[in-house]
């Protein structure tokens, strides 16, 4: 995840990085998965799954709450957040 200081590579490396974990535990891309990785690589803090889900709408980004749950499990089973 970015740090505070960070540049846009680091996000765009963690963003690739993520992902191709993803792949390689066998799970397919989606545009909510895809919403909740570029959303937190953009953050230098914690974010509950609420505010995420918030921003993402605000954005006009479809996304439900429960797959930013889903994501979110998803990325800590494989420890990256």
């Amino acid at each position: 995840m970015m740090r505070r200081g960070s540049s846009e590579p680091a996000a765009a490396t963690w963003i690739d990085h993520a992902e191709a974990e993803l792949s390689r535990a066998g799970h397919r891309a989606g545009g909510a998965r895809r919403a909740v990785i570029e959303s937190l690589a953009a953050q230098d803090c914690c974010r509950s799954a609420q505010e995420i889900f918030d921003e993402l709408r605000a954005q006009g980004r479809r996304v439900g709450i429960a797959s930013v749950y889903r994501v979110l499990d998803l990325l800590a089973g494989l420890r990256l957040v």
